[in-house]
């Protein structure tokens, strides 16, 4: 036997045990690797978990957030509405009281001579309706307040002006509907509630006097020439704007509403001593032109009643040109079936016979 065989039986068996060690060795580590492995993969599966409960958990909370915030909305819009109903509420009897007062008294004292019953009486005699022959009336945009009593003939008119639109287009949409091309203006919104082709809208107000350091308020005649519609006639005017339609009256030239067939108004401040001249002279000037055919209390404001005659302190009246009617003495008792309480949680104001 060779030295080099010898060698290799000598030498052979311990390099196997050696690699077979290393190879054990190897072997260990790397299966301690895949545990440390399958531990951290594990920590971080429960990490996840632990993360993704706790996004639910901020989910949860956050929606538990929103609630308590509509809740306190809610709170507060039920409390503001309390408060307002409140108000009206003590406004309601304070103006009860007032006329109960007015009334009592008038049973045992002569106050036919006091302020407050010859401004009842002034008014009233401004106010008498008649009723248009062969004509029919027909109640238009919604059934509460912004709703209008109007007579029965849109054939010939194709453009209306509508001041004070706030939130509720509900005229101008019937009026559209009529195939009437509406003029609407609003200085105190940003925008309509919804947008029609026959809306013209502009975030213009009224006044009676132009001032050019005020330019979003305009006269009736300046917006009448801004669109092109000073030589036209057969038009409606709607106008409800929180007592400011006194001033605009005031300056209107003579004649200049006799473009109007039929003018809707919302009168404020009816029961106001310090403004009864304006409101007297006013009335003279829708006079001449036009005949009161239909009137309405508005419930939302306070009203008196002196020796029997009633005067709200916001009216709906609706006036028509003379010279396009004939009229007839009014017997109606108002409110009439056409009529609706502005606010629907309170009795509509009895007025009785007007004409």
């Amino acid at each position: 036997m060779s030295f080099v065989h010898k060698l290799k039986q000598m030498l052979l068996p311990r390099y196997f045990h050696v690699l077979r060690q290393n190879i054990d060795h190897l072997v260990q580590n790397v299966d301690h690797l895949v545990k440390k492995a399958e531990e951290i993969s594990f920590a971080a599966e429960n990490q996840e978990r632990i993360i993704l409960e706790l996004h639910r958990k901020i989910d949860r909370q956050q929606m538990e957030i929103e609630t308590l915030r509509n809740q306190l909305a809610q709170s507060g819009h039920r409390l503001e509405e309390t408060f307002w109903n409140t108000a009206r509420s003590e406004g309601k009897l304070e103006s009860l009281r007032a006329m109960w007062t007015a009334e009592t008294m008038s049973k045992y004292e002569d106050i036919s001579s006091s302020k407050l019953s010859r401004t009842v009486r002034g008014l009233r005699a401004l106010m008498h309706t008649r009723r248009p022959v062969d004509k029919n009336f027909i109640r238009t945009g919604r059934a509460e307040d912004g709703g209008y009593v109007m007579l029965d003939d849109f054939d010939s008119c194709k453009i209306a002006y509508s001041f004070g639109i706030a939130d509720d287009v509900s005229w101008d949409r019937y009026m559209a509907e009529r195939g009437v091309d509406v003029y609407m203006y609003d200085h105190t919104i940003e925008g309509l509630p919804e947008e029609n082709p026959r809306f013209h809208w502009q975030k213009t107000g009224i006044t009676g006097l132009y001032d050019r350091n005020v330019p979003e308020l305009r006269t009736l005649p300046q917006l009448l020439q801004d669109n092109g519609h000073t030589d036209k006639s057969g038009m409606i005017l709607k106008m409800d704007v929180e007592g400011a339609e006194w001033g605009v009256f005031a300056h209107l030239p003579v004649g200049f509403l006799q473009r109007f067939d039929q003018i809707l108004l919302e009168l404020h401040d009816m029961n106001s001593l310090e403004k009864y001249q304006d409101i007297v002279a006013s009335l003279k000037m829708l006079n001449e032109t036009h005949q009161l055919v239909h009137v309405h209390g508005n419930n939302c404001a306070h009203y008196l009643m002196c020796n029997g005659l009633v005067m709200p302190g916001a009216m709906e009246c609706t006036y028509i040109r003379r010279e396009k009617y004939s009229f007839c003495e009014d017997d109606t008792f108002y409110p009439d079936e056409l009529d609706v309480s502005n606010d629907l949680r309170w009795p509509d104001i009895m007025l009785g016979r007007w004409g």
